[in-house]
């Protein structure tokens, strides 16, 4: 399950979720929201992917610009899984 949850690791629906599925990111701190400005103080981590019953090979966030300008005011967020 995946998505735009607009919630923090602190949210209750977050920690809902997090009781049956797990979170690929886990490890990862990453800001997943960037409002459209590069100024990180308003950035913060609310999408996610939680899996069940999947290794997490890699998760990573990708945060390229293009010409300085963001495709969305969320980056897009990226898990390789395996059986």
């Amino acid at each position: 399950m995946l998505g735009d949850f607009n919630s923090t690791r602190q949210s209750e629906a977050y920690q809902l979720l997090n009781t049956t599925f797990q979170n690929a990111g886990e490890t990862n701190l990453q800001s997943t929201y960037n409002d459209f400005s590069p100024d990180e103080k308003n950035h913060e981590e609310i999408d996610f992917i939680f899996t069940q019953k999947f290794h997490v090979e890699q998760f990573y966030v990708v945060t390229k610009t293009f010409d300085g300008l963001f495709a969305s005011d969320h980056y897009p967020v990226v898990a390789l899984l395996s059986l």
